[in-house]
C-alpha cells in the first residue's frame, strides 16, 4: 500500500519545484516568444519616414498594430506584407508568417482586426504549448 504521507510529500515537492521554475527569472518560453535583438525590431511606420513604434516581441507587435492608425497598418500591407516578412525572417515562425501573408486589405476585411486576431491566437497557442527551460 502506498504511504499517503509520502505521496503528499512527493506531490508538494513536485509542485514546489514547478512553482520555483515558473517564477525563476532565468526561465524562458517558446523561442518565438522571445525578445529579438535590438537591431532586429519591427519598425511600425505611418509612412516611409515616420516611425510610430518599435517592437521586439510578438506581443508588442500585436499591441502596436491594435493601437496604430489604420494608415500605418495599410502602409505595411500595400504591395507587400512587412508583418509576415518580419515574423518569418526575424521571429522564425513560418506557420504564423504564412497566416499573416494571407491578410490583405480589402473592403470586406478589416485587416487590422484580422492581424490582431491571428497574432493573439498564435501567442496564446505558443504560451499554452511552451515548455519552460532553465539556462544557467
Amino acid at each position: 500500500m502506498v504511504d499517503m504521507a509520502k505521496k503528499d510529500y512527493d506531490e508538494d515537492l513536485y509542485w514546489g519545484i514547478v512553482n520555483s521554475i515558473i517564477h525563476d527569472k532565468r526561465v524562458i518560453t517558446h523561442p518565438h516568444l522571445r525578445r529579438v535583438h535590438p537591431h532586429h525590431g519591427f519598425k511600425l511606420k505611418k509612412n516611409d519616414h515616420e516611425i510610430i513604434d518599435e517592437c521586439f516581441l510578438l506581443e508588442e507587435l500585436k499591441e502596436a498594430i491594435k493601437e496604430a492608425p489604420e494608415e500605418a497598418v495599410l502602409h505595411h500591407l500595400e504591395g507587400r506584407n512587412d508583418f509576415a516578412t518580419w515574423v518569418r525572417e526575424i521571429i522564425g515562425d513560418r506557420e504564423l508568417s504564412g497566416d499573416l501573408e494571407l491578410i490583405r486589405p480589402s473592403i470586406e476585411v478589416d485587416a487590422k482586426a484580422k492581424l490582431v486576431h491571428v497574432l493573439d491566437s498564435k501567442i496564446k497557442s505558443l504560451k499554452s504549448d511552451s515548455i519552460n527551460l532553465i539556462f544557467d
